[in-house]
């Protein structure tokens, strides 16, 4: 189906990926993952996962956190987190998981942001994006974290 983005990983689509139309300038509108849109011409592939660390984090846990890390999909990512034990802060830590096209460019699909950081949207994360949650978890990890608290 030429217009909609797959996933290098899979070679499928993601739910709401494939919704989507013209727009007037001919140009193909497709939904992607946590509601934003992204403008296509043609098929792109993601081409990876980056996985960013603000906070606390990169002092906390200096073996896993230092820089940025690369994934082939969002699972792997997820499940890498939770191997490792990386256990963020409520307060002050931000992991954002960026999909990477290979045209180079990125957009944020997942975060856990404590609460010093801006929820209504910053440089780093646009508005709209909800907190992330682990893979088969049905609260957010913030919600789980400050149960803990």
């Amino acid at each position: 189906m030429q217009g909609v983005p797959r996933r290098k990983d899979t070679g499928e689509t993601t739910e709401g990926e494939a919704e989507g139309g013209l727009t007037r300038f001919g140009l193909r509108e497709n939904k992607i993952l946590n509601g934003g849109w992204r403008i296509m011409m043609g098929i792109f592939d993601v081409d990876y996962y980056l996985m960013e660390f603000y906070g606390d984090l990169p002092q906390t846990h200096k073996q896993y956190c230092m820089k940025p890390r690369q994934f082939d999909s969002l699972a792997d990512a997820l499940n890498w987190l939770v191997a490792v034990g990386i256990d963020p802060d409520v307060e002050d830590d931000r992991i954002v998981i960026r999909e990477v096209l290979e045209s180079g460019h990125s957009k944020p699909v997942w975060h856990f942001s404590g609460w010093h950081w801006s929820q209504d949207g910053d440089d780093l994360l646009p508005e709209g994006i909800e907190q992330g949650r682990l893979l088969g978890h049905t609260r957010t990890w913030y919600e789980e974290l400050m149960e803990e608290y």
